[in-house]
């Protein structure tokens, strides 16, 4: 039982090469993870710092408009910002594809749209969303209720999309001013960036298994067999260590299984010697005692 948990944990060249991969391809794509993540909130505080810049002039127009002509009509004060405001972003070309600049007042319970600059769909008639309605127009809820009524926030706008926006409360007129973009826009690029640099970094990785197999294949193999040869000498110098089980008048040996065996057929299976066959002097007087002793000239010699 332990031998086989032994050789199924056994590291195998393929083995080694899959763990090499999966470590590999592991720490490349946590490595990417986390640089993307940073670039992108980076990203994200920086359109945050554009969007508030943008509401911030906007607002200080609207004030500089409003405190030129407060002696006039409310109503028609108000009507001619947003004709102004309305020709002065004409002239202006978002940086995005859906920027959006929003103008909103509260009535009652309710948040009125005065102006959508960019989405179409919402131009003519203005929109309405209850105030207490937590899921839509957050920046616009936040400019009309929050204290102070100025900041920057990653919420669902009107149209129930998650957008970074930046908004303004002007007490002048009561007016919300909201710049945002769409949150999956500003994504976009990174998750762009994300997989193909994933897939680039894939590709490093199986280029660079490929060169790791084909350069230590030979040293792996070479380790095996060397390995291989250990395990088997001492395999062997384990079986001839210790005390052997011998005939005390034949000298045969007996093995794990019970047999007995010449002793030169035991050290022939289980080491690498080899025997050349010869006979002893002891043996030869006792076999042959006529060969042994030949006179020579009146002196007898030993054979």
């Amino acid at each position: 039982m332990v031998n086989q948990v032994k050789k199924s944990l056994a590291m195998t060249p393929r083995r080694r090469v899959f763990l090499l991969v999966l470590i590999m391809t592991s720490i490349t794509l946590v490595v990417e993870t986390i640089t993307i993540y940073i670039l992108y909130l980076a990203h994200l505080e920086e359109e945050k710092a554009r969007l508030s810049e943008m509401v911030r002039h906007q607002a200080s127009l609207i004030k500089s408009i409003y405190e030129s002509n407060y002696k006039d009509n409310d109503r028609a004060i108000r009507e001619e910002i947003l004709n102004k405001l309305i020709r002065a972003r004409s002239f202006y070309k978002p940086s995005s594809g859906t920027e959006d600049f929003v103008v909103a007042e509260r009535k009652g319970n309710d948040i009125v749209f005065l102006l959508h600059q960019h989405h179409s769909d919402y131009m003519g008639s203005p929109e309405t969303v209850p105030i207490n309605w937590s899921k839509a127009a957050g920046p616009a809820r936040l400019a009309l209720t929050a204290q102070p009524g100025y900041g920057a926030v990653i919420a669902l706008d009107y149209r129930m999309i998650e957008v970074i926006a930046a908004y303004e409360f002007i007490p002048e007129l009561a007016w919300a001013v909201i710049a945002k973009v769409d949150l999956e826009e500003v994504q976009r690029p990174f998750i762009k960036a994300s997989l193909l640099s994933g897939s680039l970094g894939l590709v490093a990785v199986i280029i660079g298994s490929v060169i790791f197999v084909r350069v230590t294949t030979p040293i792996i193999r070479k380790l095996d067999k060397t390995d291989k040869e250990l395990t088997k000498t001492l395999a062997v110098v384990n079986r001839l260590s210790g005390l052997l089980p011998i005939c005390a008048s034949c000298k045969k040996i007996r093995d794990d299984n019970g047999y007995w065996n010449e002793i030169e057929a035991y050290i022939k299976e289980y080491s690498d010697a080899e025997f050349s066959h010869g006979i002893c002097p002891d043996c030869a007087r006792r076999l042959y005692p006529n060969l042994i002793h030949k006179p020579i000239g009146g002196e007898t010699h030993e054979l």
